[in-house]
């Protein structure tokens, strides 16, 4: 046991890791199980493409390729690792971090990465704000377009006017030619009567011998009879002879 503890330790030193400090918050961290003889070396083993080897309550292992921002505090990690007690593996709520050198590049290019994808980020967010700008504003088609609707709808609107305006005056000149030809029609009607006067007969009451009960002759008034008018004419032309 001791000779295996002693191998480990030599380990850690011929291994390209590099301590880093005690971090309680580690972005990017892929949690990679536990192990009961975790060390940091046999974590960097597994994390062999990973530039940040993070360890954490004394046997879990952590890969990433983004180191912490902010300040260490190695009064965090005061758990010792399963595998070496002489070695603390993070705290319960903290990591104890290194960096593999042999993978430093990793760690460039993740930088590089997230910056590409900040850029890009920014740069969609400023043409997106761009887009919406410009969708707030009318084009020049879109203001010439208004103007001659404008200009059409106020055409239209002065020929509805103008029907209207024509109408009235149409139906007042057709209700003053019927006043007027009413107002005439009487003094015709007057005319009429005066080139053609009423019979002198027209209108008095005639009367017939016999026709009415009370007519009388020499003051005698007298019966009304049925006369057959052969006999009658006879009668009269002996009288006359």
């Amino acid at each position: 046991m001791v000779l295996l503890l002693a191998w480990l330790a030599l380990i850690d030193v011929v291994t390209g890791l590099t301590y880093k400090g005690c971090y309680s918050s580690v972005p990017g961290l892929v949690s990679q199980g536990t192990y009961i003889y975790q060390t940091s070396s046999y974590c960097q083993s597994i994390c062999s493409d990973s530039y940040v080897v993070a360890l954490k309550d004394g046997g879990d292992c952590y890969c990433g390729d983004t180191l912490p921002t902010g300040d260490s505090d190695d009064d965090l990690c005061a758990v010792s690792c399963f595998g070496y007690s002489s070695e603390t593996c993070g705290g319960s709520d903290s990591y104890t971090v290194y960096t593999n050198d042999e993978n430093q590049a990793n760690e460039v290019n993740a930088s590089k990465s997230t910056d590409s994808t900040a850029t890009a980020s920014s740069d969609s967010l400023s043409s997106n704000n761009n887009k919406s700008s410009s969708s707030h504003k009318l084009s020049g088609g879109a203001i010439a377009g208004i103007v001659m609707g404008c200009i059409v709808g106020a055409a239209l609107l002065g020929i509805a006017l103008f029907f209207c305006i024509w109408r009235r005056r149409q139906d007042d000149e057709y209700s003053y030619e019927e006043k007027s030809e009413n107002d005439i029609s009487p003094i015709l009607r007057d005319s009429v009567s005066d080139d053609y006067p009423t019979p002198p007969s027209l209108g008095i009451k005639r009367f017939s011998n016999g026709s009415l009960p009370d007519a009388a002759i020499d003051g005698q008034r007298r019966e009304l009879r049925v006369i057959n008018p052969d006999v009658a004419d006879t009668v009269s032309g002996l009288h006359r002879v």
